[in-house]
């Protein structure tokens, strides 16, 4: 969408799907559309006006998904995934797997399991060219940075523009927004009218919890959300990445990767830092409470876990490996 790829979205929606099958509820991932305010979204209000969002949140110095859910014509699309990655990630990321998805991507949800393996994307290979030094991908994204730099973690900017709060108007909430981004701003409804899509919003730690009521809740409240009628089984843990099989191959990759904790890296932590806490506190003054906005564990995302990206993630690593 991000890309005004509309048509293909729809063509493969009616060509792989069958769009009476009202059992079948369909959705798809893109981070990059969440930013979009310019295409990207406008298209999801104008082609699937009763779509709903999914999105995931991540620290964003260690960083960044949402699924969009109902209907142009008599297709059903579930829900939009969105997913904000931590910095470290994601560098880490285009350095390891060599690839870089392009814009449509499109995966299919049954009313018994999450994600099933159907996924169309385009991939195209990046690593003949060296990832930029993470020092040089501070501020805005830039050309060969492949869709990496700190800009993207002000999250809170992001999800201000789906119009659920009064960020635009409202200099209160502003001053969570760093003044050389104010002009970003841009609501997909201008004020003072709002979107009607609703808001799944979670935390990636909330995938793994080892509390067995709160991850229960997780899933019942998805559940809910997506409208399915099979209860959802517990999250599992895959291994994303390009498996490299030949050694030299793999250490050679593994040399580009990055530790945001070393002191090299520092100034670039203190920018993450700052967006980190502004979007934490954000989120938990504003944004939870929203209208159309749904979590699970409320209290505990917004007591425990937010609070904790004001943290340097690097000094918890480190007691970890005390």
């Amino acid at each position: 969408m991000s890309y005004n790829q509309h048509v293909t979205l729809i063509r493969d929606l009616y060509k792989n799907f069958s769009v009476h099958d009202d059992r079948i509820a369909r959705g798809i991932k893109c981070p990059l559309d969440l930013e979009n305010t310019k295409l990207a979204m406008p298209n999801y209000q104008w082609l699937f006006p009763r779509t709903n969002y999914i999105v995931g949140i991540r620290h964003p110095v260690l960083w960044y998904v949402c699924i969009v859910g109902k209907s142009i014509a008599r297709i059903r699309v579930c829900s939009l995934h969105f997913a904000f990655n931590r910095f470290e990630s994601f560098y880490n990321c285009r350095c390891y797997d060599r690839v870089f998805w392009s814009p449509t991507s499109v995966l299919r949800t049954s009313s018994h399991a999450l994600l099933h393996p159907y996924l169309r994307a385009t991939v195209r290979i990046h690593n003949r060219f060296s990832m930029p030094p993470p020092g040089d991908l501070v501020g805005r994204c830039r050309r060969g940075g492949f869709n990496v730099c700190t800009f993207r973690g002000n999250f809170h900017l992001f999800l201000s523009n789906l119009g659920k709060t009064h960020m635009a108007t409202d200099p209160d909430e502003q001053q969570y927004l760093a003044p050389e981004f104010r002009h970003t701003l841009d609501p997909i409804v201008k004020p003072p009218g709002k979107t009607s899509q609703k808001i799944f919003l979670y935390e990636v730690s909330q995938l793994s919890d080892p509390d067995p009521d709160r991850a229960a809740d997780l899933r019942i409240t998805l559940q809910s959300f997506l409208n399915l009628t099979i209860p959802l089984d517990p999250m599992i843990w895959y291994r994303p990445g390009k498996q490299h099989k030949n050694q030299w191959e793999l250490e050679r990759l593994n040399a580009k990767k990055i530790n945001i904790c070393d002191a090299q890296h520092e100034a670039l932590r203190t920018v993450l830092r700052y967006q980190a806490g502004n979007a934490s506190r954000w989120i938990r003054h504003y944004f939870l409470d929203a209208p159309d906005v749904v979590t699970s564990s409320k209290e505990y995302l917004r007591n425990i876990i937010l609070p904790s990206w004001e943290r340097d993630p690097c000094l918890d690593r480190a007691l970890s490996m005390s």
